[in-house]
C-alpha cells in the first residue's frame, strides 16, 4: 500500500511540476532569422536595431545627429569574432576584440552576450529569458500587435512575445531612457549591412 501512495504522491508532483515548469522554467533558445527594430528611451529618439540570419549577428545604435555604431559578430571555426564600425566618422567596418568566454558551442545568444560592455548593456536582456524564470505573469497585453504576456522583475517589466518566442521588450522604471519599445519585428535572411569576409 505504501508504494501505491507513493507512486501516486510523484506522479502528482511530476504533474505539477511539470505545469508549473512550463510557466516559470523559460530556456534559452538560441535567436535566428529575424530582424527587430526599436526605439531606446523616451525623449532622446534613439534607435536601434538587430538582425540575425543563421549564427552571424548584427546590431545597431543610432541616434541623428550624434553617433551610428555598428557591431557584428560573425561565427566561424566553432566562435566568434567580432567587427564594428562608426559610419558618423566614414569608418569601415574593422575587427576588434571583446572579453568573452569562448566556448566550443557558442550560439548567437552567447554573441550577443559578448557584446554587452560594448554597447552599455543595452541589449543584454532582451533574449535571455530565463530572467524571468520564477516571476508571476502580471497580465497579457499587445506589442506591434502581437498578444505578449507581462512579467515583474524588479524595476523592470519584461514582455515576453510567445508567439514569437524570440525576444522581450523591456520597460525599466528606474531608467526610462534604456527601455526598450520594439518598434517593428519580422522575418529575415539576409543583412542590410555587413563586413565582408
Amino acid at each position: 500500500m505504501k508504494k501505491i501512495v507513493f507512486l501516486g504522491a510523484s506522479l502528482l508532483c511530476l504533474t505539477a511540476c511539470n505545469f508549473f515548469g512550463y510557466q516559470y522554467g523559460f530556456k534559452n533558445t538560441p535567436p535566428t532569422d529575424f530582424k527587430v527594430e526599436f526605439n531606446i528611451g523616451f525623449t532622446n529618439k534613439e534607435k536601434g536595431l538587430i538582425e540575425i540570419v543563421d549564427k552571424d549577428v548584427y546590431i545597431n545604435t543610432y541616434q541623428q545627429g550624434n553617433y551610428n555604431n555598428s557591431y557584428f559578430a560573425h561565427f566561424d571555426n566553432d566562435s566568434y569574432v567580432y567587427y564594428r564600425k562608426d559610419v558618423m566618422n566614414n569608418v569601415d567596418w574593422e575587427s576588434y576584440s571583446v572579453e568573452t568566454n569562448k566556448s566550443k558551442n557558442m550560439t548567437t545568444l552567447d554573441a550577443i552576450k559578448s557584446l554587452e560592455g560594448t554597447i552599455s548593456g543595452l541589449y543584454a536582456d532582451i533574449f535571455d529569458v530565463e530572467l524571468i524564470n520564477g516571476a508571476r505573469s502580471s497580465g497579457e497585453t499587445k506589442v506591434i500587435g502581437i498578444e505578449t504576456t507581462m512579467y515583474k522583475v524588479k524595476s523592470r517589466t519584461y514582455y515576453y512575445m510567445e508567439g514569437i518566442n524570440k525576444f522581450l521588450k523591456i520597460f525599466d522604471e528606474s531608467d526610462e531612457e534604456q527601455s526598450l519599445t520594439v518598434k517593428d519585428y519580422q522575418y529575415w535572411k539576409h543583412f542590410d549591412d555587413s563586413p565582408s569576409f
